[in-house]
């Protein structure tokens, strides 16, 4: 650990970002590394893997079906979308909720939060994960809320939280677990942390990029264990944050977990 502990630091003292990296076995009590992890951050998408956990919870208590349409509205519909293009239509839960995930669909998670209420998000993410770090305020792309102080946060200590609670089973059933953690493998953003791992490897996690901030949270499986890998650059050097900095990272604690027998 020691050796990997020297390594990651100096790549980041070489870089001159601002980072946050959280490595764990799930269901050791211990880190394998952990850098700045209580720092409260904008979220960026990442906040869309709890929002989809708390969808779940409605569908878990039977107050709506992953069946169920939903309209997106014209008005709904936002200038970044590549899925929502033909315009307004009825989609069932599901779809989008696996829009918002894989494609990470600024569209498809505002119709989501205006379907379930900001409020009703937020109770879920105090009073079922306990999370401490993690809010919403705003909608996706809501520029103007940003302008008026409101963000969404987070940090790499409640993202482990979300994941581990989600594959140790211990929200939601089996079954929606399982759906869920579907779909986080079925991500299509595979240039952050798997940037420069070129072996086929099962990553079940959620990217998130805003100015200045990119994220990779997750959960990795390597040799049959399960690992959460989480990095973050927040307050970044330039506006685009540091893509190939976090595929450095997440290649050196790849290979490093690669060799643990």
């Amino acid at each position: 650990m020691e050796k990997l502990q020297k390594i990651l630091e100096q790549t980041i003292k070489n870089s001159g970002e601002e980072v946050s990296i959280l490595i764990k076995e799930l269901n050791k009590n211990e880190y394998i590394y952990n850098y700045n992890t209580k720092i409260k951050m904008i979220s960026a998408s990442i906040i869309k893997v709890p929002i989809m956990l708390a969808v779940l919870e409605e569908v878990y208590n039977k107050k709506i079906s992953l069946n169920d349409n939903i309209l997106v509205e014209k008005e709904d519909i936002l200038e970044d979308t590549e899925v929502f293009e033909n315009g307004e239509n009825h989609y069932t839960l599901e779809e989008l909720i696996n829009w918002m995930i894989t494609e990470s669909d600024n569209t498809a998670t505002n119709v989501i939060i205006k379907k379930f209420g900001m409020q009703n998000v937020n109770n879920y993410f105090t009073n079922v994960l306990k999370l401490q770090h993690t809010n919403l305020q705003r909608y996706m792309l809501d520029e103007n809320a940003i302008k008026n102080g409101f963000n969404n946060y987070t940090s790499q200590e409640d993202m482990l939280i979300v994941f581990e609670k989600l594959f140790n089973k211990q929200i939601l059933n089996e079954e929606l677990c399982n759906k869920a953690i579907e779909i986080l493998y079925n991500q299509r953003c595979q240039n952050l942390v798997m940037r420069h791992i070129y072996q086929p490897v099962k990553y079940a996690h959620k990217t998130g990029i805003l100015d200045y901030i990119n994220h990779d949270v997750g959960v990795m499986n390597i040799n049959n264990k399960l690992y959460y890998i989480g990095i973050s650059i927040y307050n970044a050097k330039n506006i685009e944050g540091n893509k190939a900095l976090i595929g450095n990272l997440g290649r050196i604690i790849f290979d490093y977990l690669s060799e643990i027998k």
